[in-house]
């Protein structure tokens, strides 16, 4: 599939923090269009801030196993403190699937995801879920919460500008 999109694409992202063990895969194939790794985009937003800082990540167990998985490249850069070990993954799950059943308005996806915000020492808090973001920020909030997918974007954004893909008018409104 991805070498059937190559020819009609100027970015590719895999939309999923999970789907980037295809990353290393993706990459080999040396495709045409740029390749936008969710990992990778994160380090680099995470290069900016002190290295003697710790984020908090908040993600499915099965990508933070072995010292870290996907994000062990995050810890070049920064702490780590990883919500998904630490809290009950069946409760993480049922969470995630509030969210899909019933909406981000789901009442206790809502209670559950500001409760873990809360837990966290960190100050940055990284959502690595695609259906974290989803969920209204609590309206008092002492920490800085990054989506994943916002990043990812923007650095699409950038690259499709750099191809000249986008007018003016459009990189302005970003």
């Amino acid at each position: 599939a991805i070498l059937d999109l190559a020819p009609h694409v100027s970015v590719f992202v895999v939309a999923c923090t999970t789907l980037h063990e295809y990353a290393d895969r993706i990459e080999a194939l040396r495709l045409t269009p740029q390749f936008l790794s969710y990992v990778e985009v994160v380090e680099r937003f995470l290069v900016g801030i002190s290295p003697e800082s710790i984020v908090g990540v908040i993600g499915p167990q099965w990508t933070a196993m072995d010292d870290c998985g996907i994000y062990s490249p995050w810890q070049q850069v920064c702490q780590l403190e990883l919500q998904s070990v630490q809290r009950s993954q069946e409760l993480f799950l049922q969470v995630i699937l509030a969210i899909k059943q019933n909406g981000p308005q789901d009442p206790g996806a809502i209670r559950v995801y500001h409760q873990m915000l809360g837990e966290f020492e960190a100050k940055t808090i990284v959502l690595a879920c695609t259906e974290l973001p989803l969920l209204p920020e609590p309206d008092k909030v002492d920490k800085r919460v990054v989506d994943v997918h916002k990043l990812v974007a923007l650095e699409a954004l950038d690259a499709l500008a750099d191809t000249g893909m986008l007018s003016e008018a459009a990189i302005g409104s970003t």
